[in-house]
């Protein structure tokens, strides 16, 4: 399975009318409105940081926050960027993705964009939208913040579509794949954990 090359377990779905996977509410977002104006030249792809062991979490699991590992982790993101200017950070709904993007968007001087797509269960859409983003091909950095079960399938789905890998592969907590955009398609995929 395609699944496995990238080192993420696939974990076991929950059952139909779970509340666990009910849609949640998102704010609005007019980052893929000013696509026209500031598109990405990069996009970096990162798997949410250290949030515990959701089986262990009694709330809902969207709002299962980072643990004292994860809140490093996402402080330790802000100094792998170098200063690198950051003009969107869209992220899932779920806290610990919101949590280990904040740093990002706090040193940029932005706002965490909440986006469906990236949601639990959403790699189509989440493909969709790296692809929207990369056609906007203008110089910038856009950050997306998803799920263990979402990236590797974007990634299946930029490979095929002609996009070449350097380094490891892995989706590994707080990991970043670093996606280069030329002429509006992601021709490249660097992995950094």
């Amino acid at each position: 399975m395609e699944h496995h090359r990238f080192g993420c377990r696939r974990r076991p779905r929950c059952p139909a009318g779970n509340p666990r996977r009910a849609p949640r509410p998102t704010t609005v977002t007019g980052v893929l409105d000013l696509c026209d104006i500031f598109g990405p030249m990069t996009i970096l792809l990162i798997r949410h940081a250290s949030a515990g062991d959701r089986y262990r979490w009694w709330g809902d699991d969207a709002d299962r926050p980072l643990d004292e590992r994860g809140v490093a982790e996402a402080a330790a993101l802000v100094e792998l960027l170098d200063d690198r200017p950051v003009t969107a950070v869209l992220s899932s709904s779920a806290a610990r993705c919101q949590q280990t993007v904040a740093p990002i968007a706090r040193r940029n001087g932005i706002e965490v964009e909440v986006h469906d797509a990236l949601g639990e269960g959403g790699a189509d859409r989440a493909t969709l939208l790296v692809r929207r983003l990369a056609g906007a091909d203008a110089e910038a950095t856009t950050v997306l913040c998803s799920h263990a079960d979402v990236i590797p399938e974007v990634l299946r789905d930029l490979i095929m579509g002609g996009m070449h890998v350097s380094g490891g592969r892995g989706c590994a907590k707080a990991s970043v794949w670093e996606l280069t955009v030329d002429e509006g398609e992601v021709v490249h995929g660097h992995y950094r954990q």
